[in-house]
């Protein structure tokens, strides 16, 4: 970690420059993997593929990859840094691979177009840089971009993006080797630098997979904000990608209008059913997060509308056709979904809706087989043509809750009826030159990275990040921040101002970091966690950036890989296991910390989350 310092160009304008867009999926190491990037990138000055591909590092006891490859290299903590850090006292633990990342950045030393094209799409002082989209080759995303604006009809989208499938699944399933020749796509395309790295003028598109990306592209190209190219990803990677994101989940979501500079957060984490108690998995704790009982009232429905209501400009309906066209017609499994279910083979097989759509023929399907799931389609095809209403409380939703009752669940159509979306100004933090929009509490993401970052920022020097002792202040860090984030909670239902603004103090970070030693870690009651600490799970992130530069983070989830391990028959949904990211009281036994009490299930509360979808700016001066 000693790359020379990334020189970045900070601009007169009034709100800053859009810098980057990034977030991850991989449950509480998503804060960590987040700010990791950003350190990596803007700090370190690493270039943005090898900010993305560089190995995680989980706290407390330190978790560390040994065996991703990546082009054939294996992505891994070197031994010298693993001896360096045991030395200190850190117990080391390898895994097979970290959280995974999407990332956009806008190089502002590289100008886009014309002096003239800048006055037309940026105004007088705003230009703009040339963008690099990665997805992370953990999950085997790839990016897509559009490198000139050219002419289309939003009824284009789904015509010219599956165009794109067919080669995105063949490079997915390939092997290949270190492809870093560029090579400029057809159709407007950005020049793809790697296979999951893209560069480009006009806009791209950074997700899981690179089929949702093209739908994102595509939905660009044809004239779309970047919160319409979000809405067509997002279900595309619900289809592509059941086991993590879907209609029966939620989402945070992150948009920024580059115009007026106003970014807008959309909260459309699940809610706790109105019958939910504190106590009621007391008695079977496994059904807090298996079966339908765990499911909380799904949002990401309702959160994709109401960014669409606000800033997209392409009919809602030709925003579903893609993702409609691949559930229906069938969608290659790729290799991470193949690993999925076969990570979840006894619970696939055991839930009726699961066997049928992922082992139709009694066995799971393999990687390269052709998946359909129907009932989504339909689903998928009223919503598009009647609007969220049909599932919030329509004959969809009415179909979708009977399927959950029946399989043993409490959620109502009522509860469908009663969701509703938390829009706000996103929350905004300062730290290192570069300011961070993110979502607020219940998210503990945007706190998070903050007061992580404030830590650092306080040593004065690059050199706090440089090396192996950089690797441990890192780490020094994020175990303070986890412990005090279990503080936070559901705004609406605890009182969290105090402690939010605590993590955002520079004033308090300083207090964090003079409790770091160079020489040493610390046993866990050093860090002062009051509350035990929950490890959710899955998700998917996409990020998105325009042709004006509007950009969009969003994270996605139904927690646990395929949620609940319930499938409704009739929709084709995926139900979530979100009631699992709860605290609750019957967890308190005498040798662990007690539950957080700001975390406890009522009715209607939204649960804490590590989800840390973020825009970043270059400050203004």
């Amino acid at each position: 970690m000693s790359s020379p310092v990334l020189t970045t160009a900070v601009l007169p304008v009034q709100n800053g420059q859009l810098a980057g867009v990034v977030g991850g999926s991989g449950g509480t190491n998503i804060i960590a993997t987040a700010t990791q990037v950003f350190l990596n990138h803007f700090i370190v000055g690493m270039d943005p593929l090898a900010a993305v591909q560089h190995p995680r590092l989980v706290p407390n006891e330190v978790v560390y990859e040994n065996e991703t490859v990546v082009d054939g290299e294996v992505i891994e903590l070197s031994g010298e840094a693993r001896e360096f850090l045991r030395r200190r006292g850190h117990r080391l633990r390898s895994t097979g691979s970290g959280a995974v990342c999407q990332f956009i950045v806008q190089d502002l030393l590289a100008p886009v177009g014309s002096a003239a094209d800048r006055r037309q799409h940026g105004g007088g002082n705003v230009f703009h840089g040339m963008l690099t989209a990665v997805s992370d080759p953990r999950k085997g995303g790839r990016p897509a971009g559009i490198r000139r604006r050219r002419p289309c009809t939003a009824l284009a989208i789904a015509a010219a993006a599956l165009l794109a499938l067919a080669a995105c699944v063949v490079l997915h399933l390939s092997s290949g080797g270190d492809d870093r020749s560029r090579v400029v796509s057809g159709g407007g395309g950005g020049v793809r630098l790697s296979p999951h790295e893209v560069e480009a003028g006009v806009g791209a598109v950074a997700t899981d997979d690179g089929r949702c990306s093209e739908v994102g592209a595509a939905a660009l190209r044809a004239g779309g904000h970047a919160v319409d190219a979000a809405v067509a990803a997002t279900l595309c990677l619900g289809v592509v990608h059941p086991m993590s994101s879907g209609v029966g989940g939620g989402a945070f979501i992150i948009a920024r209008d580059a115009a007026s500079g106003d970014a807008v957060a959309f909260d459309a984490r699940e809610t706790a059913p109105a019958a939910a108690t504190p106590d009621m998995y007391a008695g079977n704790p496994t059904s807090k997060y298996k079966g339908a009982l765990a499911m909380g009232i799904p949002g990401e429905l309702a959160g994709l509308h109401a960014a669409w209501s606000r800033y997209g400009r392409l009919p809602w309906k030709d925003l579903f056709a893609p993702a409609i066209k691949l559930a229906r017609d069938g969608f290659t499994v790729v290799p991470p979904v193949a690993g999925a279910l076969k990570e979840a083979e006894r619970d696939v097989l055991a839930d009726p809706g699961l066997r049928a759509v992922f082992a139709p023929q009694g066995r799971i399907l393999a990687a390269g087989e052709v998946c359909r799931n129907p009932a989504l389609a339909d689903t998928l095809e009223a919503v598009a043509s009647g609007g969220v209403e049909v599932f919030y409380g329509g004959a969809i939703g009415e179909r979708f809750v009977a399927d959950v009752r029946r399989a043993g669940g409490i959620a109502t159509v009522d509860d469908l009826r009663a969701y509703k979306v938390e829009v706000s100004d996103a929350m905004r933090s300062d730290a290192m030159g570069y300011t961070f929009l993110g979502m607020p509490p219940p998210s503990s993401g945007t706190v998070g990275m903050a007061l992580v970052l404030n830590i650092l920022d306080g040593y004065k020097s690059l050199e706090f990040l440089k090396g192996f002792l950089g690797v441990h202040r890192f780490i020094e860090a994020l175990k303070h921040m986890l412990a005090i984030r279990m503080a936070l909670g559901d705004p609406d239902y605890v009182n969290v101002a105090g402690n939010v603004s605590e993590m955002l103090s520079p004033a308090f970070a300083d207090k964090i970091r003079q409790r770091i030693v160079d020489n040493t870690t610390f046993p866990p009651s050093y860090y002062f966690p009051k509350w035990s600490q929950l490890n959710d799970h899955g998700t998917s992130h996409l990020c998105v950036v325009d042709g004006d530069r509007n950009a969009v983070a969003m994270t996605t989830t139904v927690n646990s890989y395929f949620g609940a391990h319930v499938l409704s028959p009739s929709t084709g949904i995926v139900v979530n296991n979100e009631m699992d990211d709860f605290s609750v009281p019957a967890e308190r036994t005498p040798d662990h910390l007690p539950p957080a009490p700001a975390n406890f299930i009522a009715p209607g509360k939204r649960p804490i989350s590590s989800m840390t979808p973020t825009i970043i700016l270059k400050a203004s001066i």
